[in-house]
């Protein structure tokens, strides 16, 4: 048996914790459902470029892509607004989700990815680190839309990056915010809620 220097865990001489391996399955699942968004993007643009040269006419691009060239706070308030997800900032001036559960969506200094972030919620009294992170392991099993991780102090919070380089339709990004934070609550509620106040 060897113990996993990033989460604590023991493990057998395979290569990996538990954790390690849920969390590199993860990613490459994440990685994956990107690639087929941006195949459907591009099939998309293709549609629409075709459908141009037949009617010969201009128009207005089919797709209005969020990239990292018009990337703002705003911009996601106004796209989350219009698709009925209530919005706010708080009094760091982050953009804050409400649906159900509440959510940060942040993005990165490049503005090649956005974050959506949420925390699980205030721990009670006597639950220790290794129940957390056995909330967060089987969270981590079951569901492949959310990655749960424990931060200091002994915090269960729930993130998911969104790839921007190729850019990404508004509607597949509400889609993704409003199903991050259903499939959050739904995971805390099953698999942590007895360790919450």
């Amino acid at each position: 048996m060897q113990t996993c220097y990033t989460h604590g865990l023991r493990y057998q001489d395979y290569g990996e914790c538990d954790q390690c391996m849920t969390e590199r399955l993860q990613e490459e699942a994440m990685r994956r459902q990107e690639e087929l968004l941006r195949e459907q993007v591009e099939l998309m643009r293709e549609r629409a470029a075709q459908d141009s040269r037949q009617t010969a006419a201009p128009t207005e691009p089919a797709i209005d892509l969020i990239s990292p060239d018009n990337l703002s706070k705003d911009l996601l308030k106004a796209l989350l607004d219009s698709a009925m997800i209530e919005t706010s900032y708080d009094e760091d001036g982050d953009l804050v989700v409400d649906e159900g559960i509440r959510c940060n969506v942040l993005f990165s200094e490049k503005r090649d990815r956005i974050r959506l972030f949420s925390v699980g919620g205030f721990l009670r009294d006597g639950v220790t680190r290794t129940e957390i992170l056995e909330a967060a392991n089987r969270i981590n099993e079951e569901y492949i839309m959310v990655r749960a991780k424990v931060s200091d102090g002994n915090v269960l919070a729930l993130d998911r990056d969104i790839f921007l380089k190729h850019g990404i339709g508004k509607r597949a990004l509400a889609w993704m915010v409003k199903s991050f934070c259903a499939i959050s609550d739904e995971a805390i509620q099953e698999h942590a809620s007895d360790l919450m106040e």
